[in-house]
């Protein structure tokens, strides 16, 4: 064969595979990409997991620290009772009020009052929305406990009522078919308040309403979250026995 024909022959052979290399290339590429994102993921779910033992932890010392911290009763360098405490009436719970010049006038005796609400006020409108949630759902009014847990956590109330209120928000929710939004309001919970008396019961109910709603392996991940975050409780065991199924 001639040299050249040949020659050429190579040459379009040598062309022609091109796209197919590049091809391959891209596809590798590609399948290498993947694999990183998917790492990636992981790794980052592995730190959030990580983050939420750690503040479970930070939490189960603090309380542990609360507890073996002497009492000023029992305190030894306490030797005499300070005279505000001799009296054992409660303070008249009045408002806070404020005088502050009216600047928009020259003169000095104007006045702005402002009566701002006593913090005890607050703490008592808490307990009697919190009292009234729990008799709507002793009578089976689901949809007001529902509007009125809505309406407290609004307001950002402390962690331990907010806590509190997202618990019953996903039960009354629960109740009323509304599977999907308990399920959130629980694993909500779970996530903001972690060292919550209420974190274990409302990640086994996410996990319940996960398998409800067909997502079998959403619910084994909860479970295994259980037993991993609280071994001790007895969601941990109900968690097992779930996973052995």
């Amino acid at each position: 064969m001639n040299p050249k024909v040949r020659f050429l022959i190579f040459l379009f052979i040598f062309l022609f595979s091109l796209p197919l290399l590049a091809g391959r290339k891209q596809k590798e590429l590609e399948e290498k990409l993947q694999r990183v994102e998917k790492e990636n993921l992981e790794l980052r779910k592995e730190l959030e997991d990580l983050k939420a033992r750690l503040d479970l932890l930070l939490s189960r010392i603090e309380r542990l620290e609360q507890s073996c911290r002497p009492s000023e009763g029992n305190s030894p360098q306490i030797t005499k009772q300070a005279p505000a405490q001799k009296s054992s009436k409660p303070l008249p719970s009045l408002p806070v009020v404020k005088i502050e010049p009216d600047k928009t006038k020259k003169e000095k005796k104007s006045v702005v009052i402002k009566i701002e609400q006593n913090p005890e006020e607050n703490s008592g409108n808490a307990q009697d929305a919190r009292e009234q949630i729990l008799k709507f759902i002793e009578a089976e009014d689901y949809k007001n406990a529902e509007d009125l847990a809505k309406s407290e956590l609004q307001r950002n109330p402390e962690p331990k009522y907010s806590c509190w209120l997202l618990y019953h928000l996903g039960l009354v929710q629960k109740k009323q078919g509304k599977k999907d939004r308990a399920k959130d309001n629980f694993i909500k919970l779970a996530d903001r308040y972690p060292a919550c008396d209420y974190a274990p019961e409302a990640l086994f109910l996410a996990g319940q309403l996960w398998e409800e709603l067909g997502k079998p392996e959403q619910a084994k991940k909860i479970y295994r979250d259980i037993i991993s975050l609280y071994p001790f409780s007895d969601y941990a065991t109900l968690s097992k026995k779930k996973l052995e199924k």
